[in-house]
């Protein structure tokens, strides 16, 4: 959705209903897919704003956060090279590449 912001010519573009939050997550898996079981429940619960927000049996995605912070990154580059602005006003956002603001 950025790059269709940034071709369409959007300034400023605000960042909307990021959380970011993926605790020790991407740490402990590797990118793809696991199982909520008892023995991870503890690690996945510190990775939503909502602790309760998963369950045990649930199957998600385990993000490459390195590669996403760098996507931002670049992202936010280009729309800055270019003499436009994007913003991260999303409420509890962990992402620290973009310009945090509150709207």
């Amino acid at each position: 959705m950025l790059q269709l912001a940034y071709f369409l010519g959007c300034d400023p573009v605000y960042i909307v209903g990021l959380d970011f939050s993926y605790g020790k997550l991407s740490d402990m898996f590797p990118p793809g897919k696991i199982v909520i079981t008892p023995e991870n429940y503890d690690i996945v619960k510190t990775c939503h704003v909502d602790p309760n927000y998963y369950k045990i049996g649930d199957i998600i995605g385990v993000p490459n956060a390195n590669l996403q912070r760098r996507s931002f990154a670049k992202a936010n580059q280009i729309f800055n090279l270019s003499g436009r602005t994007l913003l991260n006003a999303s409420a509890r956002s962990s992402l620290d590449v973009i310009k945090r603001v509150s709207i």
